[in-house]
């Protein structure tokens, strides 16, 4: 049946004749999916040239990690540079208010004092808390974004860009790798990606982000 439909479709090539009286010709049909055939495969070959994914690892994925980075640094992390002015403020502002309300023959204004500096207190380190939470999100969405990377590059150079059927694990690519004599886990930015996966799957709202992925985050 192959060879038949091969056949049919280098006849069209030869020929030229791709005409059918009913639109649906064996022959028209064979050629397309010839052709399709082809490009896929020529496809892969390009994908499978190292040169291919070197170029592709400097100008896209590396790409997308240092915007990811640079968003992270120059539109978020601003946000919280000033906690410890902003919390001064906060106390000044709470001790102000209190002054406007205050009954000398009954307040004390060390009282005033107290409340206020307890108010930014109270101000700076739910603005940590906040922060902190934001950072646990970014690292979990840095690694989900290295994980879609790494996947990808699964599916293209190993299952030939087949369609991804159920779900695929990180275990499989590193036991593809494995069978080519590269084992992932001894690389040196293992032990960073492994900080990157703990904070994504413990949970965000309860896991304290590593000090060393906030330094590369900040």
């Amino acid at each position: 049946m192959e060879e038949n439909t091969v056949y049919a479709a280098l006849q069209v090539r030869l020929t030229g004749d791709n005409s059918c009286p009913t639109g649906r010709c064996p022959a028209v049909a064979a050629e397309a999916a010839l052709v399709k055939r082809t490009k896929q495969s020529q496809a892969h070959l390009m994908i499978s040239d190292p040169r291919f994914w070197a170029k592709d690892l400097r100008t896209r994925i590396a790409s997308d990690i240092r915007r990811f980075r640079e968003t992270v640094q120059s539109k978020i992390l601003p946000v919280f540079a000033n906690l410890s002015n902003e919390a001064d403020e906060m106390a000044d502002k709470t001790y102000q208010r209190l002054g406007e309300q205050f009954d000398p023959d009954q307040d004390d204004p060390a009282s005033n004092a107290e409340k206020a500096y307890e108010a930014g207190v109270e101000y700076y380190f739910e603005m940590k808390g906040i922060e902190q939470a934001v950072l646990n999100m970014f690292a979990a969405a840095l690694y989900h974004l290295l994980e879609q990377q790494l996947l990808m590059f699964y599916r293209l150079e190993f299952l030939h860009g087949a369609p991804v059927v159920g779900q695929r694990k990180l275990e499989e690519l590193y036991a593809a790798l494995r069978d080519e004599n590269i084992n992932v886990k001894r690389l040196r930015s293992e032990a960073r990606i492994n900080e990157l996966r703990l904070v994504a799957t413990t949970g965000t709202e309860r896991c304290v982000i590593p000090f060393a992925v906030e330094s590369r985050l900040a």
